[in-house]
């Protein structure tokens, strides 16, 4: 994928393009393989567009980074998500003195799955140690915007968050949103055929058995399970 000014969301990026320096850089850490995350991207830069600030939505390769930084000279860099390369934009911005928040839409390495208790304990035994990664990122941060509230002190979560307060780097919470003229909430549903939906990708980590537990134990008038993956 390749580097370049996008005037209007989802415009096909171009290598080599550049524009007129103090414009927002916006990592674009999924890519063409349109998660959550970019969903939620979409979102966000379509305020940022009637808004008429100039922006980069950027999908690169670490190597690029110093000379595309050099080129495009943006006013501020967002970093988006844990785990991905957008640590490495933080560093590199960071370095060139280059101001940076970070949108955080929870950090993976502290949770624990309990749906498959081995799989879960192994699985946090060996990603536990990029808690000290997302920590040396935030020491970097202007400011950490998160997408979950903490709910209590031991969400692992909101471990960028608790982190974030003990540096003392500012916090906002921001939460996904939820378009209203498409969803609604429910009226009265007795004797009407109920459903449950789940989201994500076909994964036990994705808690979908949750969603056939409330199929199979909830009273409900012939239930039905759909899955969004």
């Amino acid at each position: 994928p390749g580097c370049g000014p996008t005037p209007q969301p989802g415009q096909e990026r171009h290598r080599g393009v550049s524009s007129p320096p103090g414009g927002l850089l916006i990592c674009d850490p999924e890519g063409p393989q349109r998660g959550g995350l970019s969903i939620a991207l979409d979102q966000l830069l379509e305020v940022v567009h009637q808004a008429g600030i100039p922006y980069w939505r950027l999908q690169c390769h670490e190597a690029e980074l110093p000379a595309l930084l050099n080129r495009l000279q943006p006013a501020a860099v967002l970093a988006v998500g844990w785990h991905t390369w957008s640590e490495a934009v933080v560093q590199q911005a960071r370095r060139q003195a280059i101001p940076v928040a970070f949108w955080s839409h929870g950090v993976g390495c502290c949770h624990l799955y309990t749906a498959r208790p081995i799989l879960g304990v192994l699985r946090w035994l060996a990603r536990s140690w990029q808690v000290f990664q997302v920590a040396g990122t935030l020491r970097r941060l202007q400011h950490l915007v998160v997408a979950y509230p903490r709910v209590h002190t031991l969400d692992p979560r909101s471990v960028d968050a608790a982190l974030a307060r003990w540096l003392g780097i500012p916090i906002s919470v921001i939460p996904n949103p939820v378009d209203t003229q498409f969803w609604h909430p429910l009226g009265p549903t007795e004797g009407q055929r109920s459903s449950v939906l789940s989201i994500g990708r076909l994964e036990w980590q994705k808690g979908h058995g949750q969603a056939w537990r409330i199929v199979t134990r909830a009273d409900l008038v012939a239930p039905k399970l759909v899955c969004l993956a």
